[in-house]
Parts: C-alpha cells; sequence; structure tokens
C-alpha cells in the first residue's frame, strides 16, 4: 500500500528543526520525502497543522505475555507508540516457556496478577527464542517486538536458584545460552540486578556476558538494584568503557518518600561515567505512585505466605481457597502479616520501607465518601489503631471500614515525587518508560495510568520544562532506537521503515489517573505501523502489523 502524507511538518526525530514536506511510504518504507509530491498513492492523509514524526519507540517494557492475550496493543499505538521492548529486568521467554514461567512464577511483581497462569494458557509452545518470534509473528501483533534475553531466566535454566556460585559447568552453560539467544537474534542482555536469581550473581560473571554481548555487538539493559543505585551505575559504566557497548538503565527513579535527594547523586554518577567513556543513557517512569486493586494485593500477600522460593508454607495456606477460608481467624493473620513483612524485602532492595510506608497509602473506588481518598494513617488515626494493622485487615477484608464485596483500589506512594520526575526526565540521555508489567491490561487488576498516559506525560515534562518539539521528539524516537541497536526505524529518512506518528503538539497530552486509568492520550491522529495504518482519526481500528524484529548479525 502506498500513502501519501501532504502539508505535515516534519520533525525527523534527529532534533533537528521542523520542515515542511510530503512523505510518499511505500512496501513498509519512506519512499519520497519533498515538497509538492504528485504522486498516485492509494491513501491520501492531509496533516496539515499536525507535525509527522517517526513511530514512537519505548526502551523498556515487558510485553513479552501481552503480545499474546492483548496483541491489538491498543495503549501503545494511542500513545502514538510503534516499538516496544519484551525481556526486560533479567525475565524472558528466552531460552523456553516453560523456564520463563517458572522463573516469572518467583517474582511477586509478576505473580500479583496470576502472570503465569495466564501465559500457560497460550497455545504456543516454544524451545528457542527463534520459535518464540515465529509464535508472535504468527499470533500477529499491534506494534513492534524487539526482544532481550534475561540473564535471570538464563541463570534458573541451569539450576541456579539462590545465592549459590555456578558450577563450572553451569557457568560454561550460562555463556552458552547467551551466545545462543544473541545468535538467534537478541538485541542485548537484560540483569535484574534486584531480582533472583540475578540478583546474586558477581560482577565477574556479568563481565564475562558482557564480553560476549561485545561480540554480537548487542547492549546491557540493566535494572540496578533499588531503581537509583550509585554503586551499580559506577560497575556497569565500567562495564561499557571496558568492552565498548551501550549500557541501559531503566527506571532511574527515586523509590520511596526518603529518596528525593539520591536523584543528583545518581545523575551525577552517570555523568561522570560518560565522562570516563561509559555509553550509559537510562529512562524514566513517569507516575510516582503504584496501584492495585485490593484482591491482587490479597493474591500477593498468599504468595509471599506459600512459596518454595522463600521457603514459606504456612499452615492453612496450602492453596488460594485455603488461604481466603483462613483469613477471619486473628492467629493467622498474625502469621500471614509476618510472613508478608519478612519475605516482602526479599524481592527487592527498594522495598525495604513498602510495609513501613504502609500507612502513606491511600483508597480509592471504595464507594464511601468517609473512606475514599484517605490514607490509612488518617484511617488509623480516626479509628485509634496502628497503621500497619490496618493496611493488612483491609487487604484481607477484616476491616469494618468496607463491606467485603468492595475492592478498593490501593494507591501506594513509590517513587521520588513529580519535581524529581520532571527532573530527570530533561537529562540529554533520559527516555521515557512505560513499564507495563504482566497483565496490567486487565482494568481489574492494577488500575495504573502510565500503560495510556506514560509517553504524553513525558512530552509534557519537557515542553513544560521549556524543552522544543524537535527535543521530544527526539527522546521518544531516534534516542531510543540507538540505544536498542536500530539502526532502521526512530527516524524519518529515505529507507527507514514506515513507522509514523501524526499527532498535534499543542493537544497531545494524557488525562489518564488513578480513577479513570484507561484513558486514551489526546492529539494522536494517526498511527503507521510498517506501513499500514493501525490508527486514524484518534481511533485504532484493530490492524496488527507490527513484528517480532530480530537482530540481523
Amino acid at each position: 500500500m502506498d500513502i501519501l502524507i501532504k502539508n505535515g511538518r516534519i520533525v525527523d526525530g534527529t532534533g533537528n528543526p521542523w520542515f515542511y514536506s510530503d512523505i510518499l511510504l511505500s512496501d513498509g518504507k519512506i519512499k519520497s520525502i519533498g515538497r509538492g509530491l504528485a504522486v498516485a498513492a492509494d491513501k491520501v492523509i492531509n496533516a496539515e497543522g499536525l507535525t509527522v514524526a517517526p513511530g514512537f519507540v519505548n526502551p523498556h517494557d515487558h510485553v513479552d505475555g501481552i503480545v499474546f492475550f492483548r496483541p491489538d496493543m491498543q495503549p501503545w499505538i494511542t500513545q502514538g507508540i510503534t516499538t516496544s521492548m519484551c525481556g526486560n529486568c533479567s525475565f524472558s521467554p528466552y531460552p523456553d516457556k516453560d523456564t520463563w514461567l517458572e522463573h516469572t512464577a518467583t517474582n511477586p511483581e509478576v505473580e500479583l496478577v496470576t502472570y503465569s497462569e495466564k501465559v500457560r494458557e497460550f497455545p504456543h509452545d516454544w524451545s528457542s527464542l527463534t520459535e518464540y518470534a515465529a509464535a508472535v509473528n504468527k499470533n500477529t501483533v499491534g506494534i513492534n517486538v524487539v526482544p532481550l534475553i534475561g540473564h535471570g531466566t538464563i541463570r534458573w535454566k541451569v539450576g541456579l536458584r539462590r545465592d549459590e556460585a555456578p558450577s563450572k559447568a553451569q557457568y560454561e552453560q550460562i555463556k552458552a545460552l547467551t551466545r545462543e539467544g544473541l545468535r538467534q537474534g537478541a538485541f542485548g542482555l537484560s540483569l535484574g540486578l534486584s531480582y533472583p536469581p540475578c540478583r546474586f550473581a558477581d560482577y565477574d560473571e556479568i563481565s564475562e556476558l558482557a564480553a560476549i554481548v561485545a561480540e554480537y555487538e548487542g547492549g546491557i539493559y540493566a535494572h540496578i538494584s533499588d531503581l537509583i543505585d550509585e554503586d551499580d551505575i559506577c560497575k556497569l559504566g565500567a562495564i561499557s568503557e571496558k568492552f565498548r557497548i551501550p549500557v541501559h538503565i531503566p527506571h532511574i527513579n527515586p523509590p520511596g518518600k526518603s529518596r528525593f535527594k539520591d536523584l543528583p547523586i545518581a545523575l551525577g554518577a552517570l555523568e561522570a561515567a560518560r565522562n570516563r567513556g561509559a555509553d550509559i543513557s537510562f529512562d524514566v517512569m513517569q507516575f510516582s505512585d503504584w496501584c492495585f486493586r485490593n484482591d491482587a494485593m490479597r493474591h500477593f500477600f498468599y504468595f509471599l505466605c506459600n512459596n518454595d522460593y522463600y521457603e514459606t508454607h504456612l499452615e492453612g495456606a496450602e492453596d488460594y481457597e485455603s488461604f481466603l477460608k483462613n483469613i477471619d481467624d486473628d492467629d493467622f493473620k498474625g502469621e500471614v502479616q509476618q510472613a508478608v513483612t519478612e519475605n516482602f524485602p526479599k524481592v527487592g532492595d527498594f522495598y525495604e520501607e513498602y510495609i513501613t510506608d504502609a500507612g502513606h497509602i491511600w483508597l480509592i473506588n471504595t464507594g464511601d465518601d468517609k473512606v475514599e481518598d484517605k490514607t490509612i494513617n488518617e484511617l488509623a488515626a480516626a479509628k485509634g489503631v496502628d497503621p500497619i494493622d490496618l493496611f493488612f485487615d483491609i487487604v484481607l477484608q477484616r476491616s469494618d471500614l468496607l463491606s467485603k464485596d468492595v475492592e478498593p483500589g490501593l494507591v501506594a506512594p513509590f517513587l521520588g515525587g513529580e519535581d524529581n520526575i520532571a527532573k530527570a526526565s530533561n537529562h540529554p540521555m533520559a527516555m521515557p518508560c512505560l513499564d507495563i508489567p504482566t497483565d496490567v491490561t486487565d482494568p481489574s487488576v492494577a488500575p495504573w495510568p502510565q500503560m495510556y498516559g506514560t509517553f504524553p506525560k513525558f512530552y509534557r515534562n519537557l515542553i513544560n520544562y521549556g524543552t522544543s518539539v524537535e527535543e521530544a521528539v527526539r527522546k521518544m524516537t531516534s534516542l531510543p532506537a540507538n540505544r536498542l541497536g536500530l539502526s532502521d526505524r526512530g527516524r524519518i529518512g529515505i529507507g527507514y521503515k514506515a513507522d509514523i506518528t501524526i499527532f498535534d503538539p499543542a493537544e497531545y497530552r494524557t488525562e489518564a489517573d488513578y480513577y479513570d486509568p484507561f484513558v486514551a492520550a489526546k492529539g494522536v491522529h494517526v498511527v503507521i505501523v510498517n506501513g499500514e495504518i493501525a490508527l486514524e482519526d484518534g481511533q485504532p481500528n484493530g490492524v496488527r502489523a507490527g513484528k517480532m524484529l530480530l537482530k540481523q548479525r
């Protein structure tokens, strides 16, 4: 299909000033760029008054399973995103489906939304990255997907579970699997330095794997220990400098209410590493709070009470049905509270303050004005009870504040405030971070506005600080495309892939919030993926023209 885009302001993704031009798309590529193109086309789009940009590229995401159970990818397309990631944070569908599911089942952030159970139902199996990519492409998907291979899943495959050093044979297996995944087309290796079993690897192991990544011209994508760890940034910078490979650090937001001061320290460490010769970048989440439905949090509590990895098996929590039957018992509730309090910090270093900060969680969708928008601290003070005890009572449906047929949303302050998010976003090497984990596309699980609102909020965080449209587009297109190693996307130029977003810079924004999170971005008029129109007149049309992109070597 030939598509002619007329009369648009072209922002080409490089940061250069915009210019008027027409663009002809043919056979999935940009064929011609010029004023007054007089050519025949199957479809003519009048972009008068609008900005024509490369399709937006999301550098950090977890769409590994979403590509099967939400393949239209409408939350991405409505923001203008045409390419996103899978295999991040050391979790990846490679080496095979069963290993991936076993590994993800140890991560309560994933188990929180019963992810493994959903994925296990897919009518697709695979035992290599090649087969996974084929399954995605056969199923069809709405946007392009860029795969990484996960260090944690590879370690799991060779039998490493806890804080144990690999045997010589296991070490050789880890290196062989890393090499195989890169050879099959992965764009790099992802680390999860706060997640088991990746968190137990020393930097000697990571350095050896980085040497293999360098052979295949890939990159390292490292979830660091507490989202803003200065020591990890320095060590990863040294690896980048030594092997001359790109290192990307996702979600470099300061977690917790007490971490505002740490952002300048982390950015200073990053700048120092770059000045020494480290090719290092980062992305930034845009919403400062996490939000889960209460029943999802309750399922998470059950997970922490009955899990082989955490070596916790409470009597009465043999299965979720038994767990629910026993939560009215005071002694059982006390055992649950103890298990959750002990095991939650083991999920990752940045969760250490979560339980002690539980009083700052506020409730939404309660149906009761006396409770709505109140923090647990406020509700506990009014009742004269301990806020942590009240938090557990609410999650376990033991509190008389809410009827048992109400499942409120729990909104937890997590990141270091809106001002810090805006400051981090305006760094020259910063990119937006959608970071949609698991099945938060299901409104009954986790109503997070980041799913629909991340890119427009990032854009506004730049524009409101005086950044130009051209620079904002660069940070959403060519910058992440270059970091991911996509040589034919992220720019408007002859021969580049025809991934295009046409939007109104004055109107591009989000109205999504924690009360109404599933609101499409405003101001996006047309989205084209691989030369096919996936959104027109602001409405997605269900076209699934994306591809699993494998790196050609």
